[in-house]
């Protein structure tokens, strides 16, 4: 059946209710989107759901994938002691990743049961009520932008022949506006325009120390990888929200896919 679902989504711990509390009224657009995306996914009724994302597992020369047949989330490192989750891996999806990669993409392999944040944060809120599904999280690199556009194109050679329903959810915040707020709104909102023009090669050619600078490589990274396993498919891409209310740029976005 292969790919069902793609969106991206913010990774903010506030967006937990027990971590962000209050200040989630200032977030009321995101929680909304994430609501309607949540209801996305689950009519899509995925088995796979692949997440992209950052921070824990980054290396300089290689894509990771974390295999484990269990993993937790947890939001212990912010003050939240009850809310924990557990998911189970596709590990078969896991293993082919790294086996079809093989001298194409650099892909490593790595066993870690606790999912940080920027996975369980997603997950948190799009699978509420989502039931018998696996999941395969999947690290960018350091390595440059078109090797994520690349590798997210082998990625849908390996979706499109699968017979499972899989959604691909790329994690991740972008632009933080403690430093240069009007440089990070100014490349949010490019990117944002470029998203609606389905123009993948102006995102590919962002400038890497304006997207660093801004501090908006977590979700511009797993972007590239995204559009890379949605290149050339039937697509619309929905932005059901953007805001700013931690100090960072929220986006969420559907991909609908015909």
């Amino acid at each position: 059946m292969s790919l069902v679902f793609s969106a991206i989504a913010p990774n903010s711990p506030l967006l937990i209710p027990s971590v962000g509390k209050d200040d989630l009224k200032y977030a009321k657009k995101t929680m909304e989107a994430l609501e309607k995306l949540e209801e996305n996914l689950y009519a899509a009724r995925p088995q796979t759901i692949i997440v992209l994302s950052g921070h824990k597992k980054i290396l300089n020369t290689s894509f990771a994938i974390n295999l484990t047949p269990r993993y937790k989330s947890s939001f212990k490192n912010f003050g939240d002691f009850s809310e924990s989750k557990e998911y189970f891996c596709d590990i078969g999806m896991c293993h082919h990743i790294r086996e079809v990669m093989e001298g194409r993409i650099p892909v490593k392999l790595y066993s870690d049961e606790e999912l940080d944040y920027e996975i369980s944060v997603p997950l948190f809120h799009l699978t509420q009520n989502l039931k018998n599904f696996s999941i395969a999280p999947i690290s960018f690199s350091a390595l440059d932008n078109a090797s994520h556009l690349n590798f997210g194109q082998h990625l849908k050679e390996i979706i499109f022949e699968d017979t499972k329903r899989i959604a691909a959810i790329a994690s991740g915040d972008f632009s933080s506006r403690e430093r240069k707020i009007d440089a990070g709104a100014r490349l949010d909102m490019e990117l944002i325009k470029n998203l609606k023009d389905k123009n993948s090669k102006k995102i590919l050619r962002k400038n890497r120390d304006e997207i660093f600078g801004a501090e908006a490589e977590n979700g511009y990274l797993s972007l590239l990888i995204l559009l890379g396993i949605i290149e050339d498919t039937n697509y619309t891409p929905e932005i059901l929200s953007y805001e700013f209310p931690f100090d960072v740029g929220l986006l969420v976005a559907n991909f609908k896919l015909y």
